[in-house]
């Protein structure tokens, strides 16, 4: 299996000089499976150069889009996906069902939407490759050489995380993450609180422990973990409620899940790529210590190739 990542940028896309080294295009990760099928991960503004980069290894082509959920800077990349416009190539896409699926909205309407003659001029309709999606929720599915494991992750939209095997390896991605936590409570001292509020308070930190859990599992033992570590530990508080994780949050899920690689991904727009190197040096540095150099950590970069 191989990791190549085309965007790595989270928000919105930010080229220019200061983020040169690691990118910045919006999330987009190409998974090749040992016998040349293509997986997409999310499609953000890296899917125009992975499109081109498609297009140059021969026709017809059959791809495999799995969107994490439909906030722009994972699917703005789509109506430049030159594969959608060849005749003879087929693309599916796969995401989350839409939040308000009940009043009509679903993934593929959502596309549909992004690509209206008001905010574009080709939709969908006009797209000449075979065009098909398909909502998912939180059960595997098999597609071509990949079992693909959705889990519902926290982010303030419908929002699925990807657990990727194939060939013998296993690739998570978690798209856009924050820890689940107390909000109900928040600094309340459970020594303030009355027998009936303090059984309440019980069950809330219970249903916190077993969420953030649920991501421990999602990620464990993978060769690969892809996590959302958009802000440091300084910035998060003024952050929360945003949906995605921190330095020391990430770093601790790649030691509970014990995973083989990590890679930091959705790096903040306003970050340059001397303040990452300065984070990726921290979370190796911490890594090695922790984990006695168990877990390779790095900062995702585009054009950056994993062989798995």
């Amino acid at each position: 299996m191989l990791v190549k990542f085309w965007g790595v940028r989270g928000s919105i896309a930010s080229p220019g000089p200061h983020t040169a080294r690691y990118g910045g295009n919006t999330s987009c990760i190409e998974v090749r499976s040992d016998s040349g099928q293509v997986l997409i991960l999310d499609a953000g503004t890296g899917i125009r150069p992975l499109g081109n980069d498609l297009m140059a290894r021969g026709l017809p082509l059959h791809v495999s889009v799995l969107v994490s959920h439909t906030h722009w800077d994972h699917i703005q990349g789509f109506p430049f996906f030159v594969p959608a416009y060849v005749p003879g190539n087929r693309v599916d896409v796969y995401g989350p069902v839409h939040y308000d699926v009940d009043q009509g909205r679903t993934l593929e309407s959502v596309f549909d939407m992004q690509m209206d003659y008001a905010y574009f001029p080709v939709s969908t309709a006009q797209l000449n490759a075979e065009l098909n999606f398909a909502n998912l929720k939180d059960q595997p599915v098999e597609i071509g050489d990949f079992t693909v494991t959705p889990q519902y992750l926290n982010h303030p939209i419908t929002m699925l995380g990807y657990r990727v095997e194939c060939d013998g390896k296993t690739v998570a991605y978690s798209g856009d993450n924050e820890p689940y936590s107390d909000t109900i409570y928040g600094d309340v001292d459970p020594a303030d609180l009355d027998e009936d509020e303090l059984e309440d308070y019980e069950v809330v930190q219970e249903e916190v422990r077993e969420a953030n859990s649920r991501i421990v599992e999602f990620a464990r033992g993978v060769d690969l973990l892809v996590a959302d570590c958009q802000y440091t530990d300084e910035e998060y508080p003024s952050k929360v409620g945003w949906g995605h994780s921190y330095v020391s949050f990430v770093e601790d899920l790649a030691l509970e899940a014990g995973v083989g690689q990590l890679a930091l991904f959705h790096h903040d727009p306003m970050r340059t790529d001397d303040q990452l190197a300065e984070i990726e040096e921290q979370v190796r540095r911490t890594l090695d210590e922790r984990s006695g150099g168990t877990i390779k950590a790095f900062a995702a970069a585009e054009g950056l190739e994993v062989k798995l």
